[in-house]
């Protein structure tokens, strides 16, 4: 009876656990600048007007190296309400709200971000995301400001 205990009990230890992969990339490294001039003006004041800012960013891996993403970077503004971007697709989502995005090639994405109403603290931000229009569709997320 000793015996059979013992080979169930070593049986049932033979299952390995296996660990999630991580999706990559893990950071998007973003850079940008303003078209218009701020006059040394860290924040501007709000306008109606449309601004343009030229973004660009690197996706980058769990090690912080460059990794070659070929895939959708979602663009959003806060505050501020994009009006358009270069090379962009919009995509309304079930609610109503539209979306930007742009594909990244290699790794590397490149636009210019034509917004409204926005004031202060204004933010781009790039994000990994999934096709809007797939179903199973995955994606790591990994963002840039």
């Amino acid at each position: 009876m000793r015996s059979i205990l013992a080979s169930l009990s070593l049986v049932g230890c033979a299952t390995s656990i296996e660990k999630p992969q991580r999706m990559e990339p893990t950071f998007l490294e973003v850079s940008g600048s303003l078209s218009e001039a701020s006059d040394g003006e860290a924040t501007l004041a709000f306008s109606n007007a449309p601004r343009t800012v030229s973004v660009s960013g690197t996706a980058l891996d769990k090690n912080a190296e460059p990794y070659p993403y070929d895939g959708l970077v979602e663009v959003r503004v806060r505050p501020g309400v994009i009006e358009s971007v270069a090379g962009g697709t919009a995509h309304v989502d079930a609610w109503g709200k539209t979306h930007w995005y742009v594909s990244a090639v290699e790794g590397e994405i490149s636009t210019s971000v034509s917004f409204s109403s926005a004031y202060g603290d204004t933010r781009v931000w790039l994000s990994a995301a999934a096709d809007p229009d797939g179903s199973d569709a995955a994606s790591s997320h990994a963002t840039g400001v």
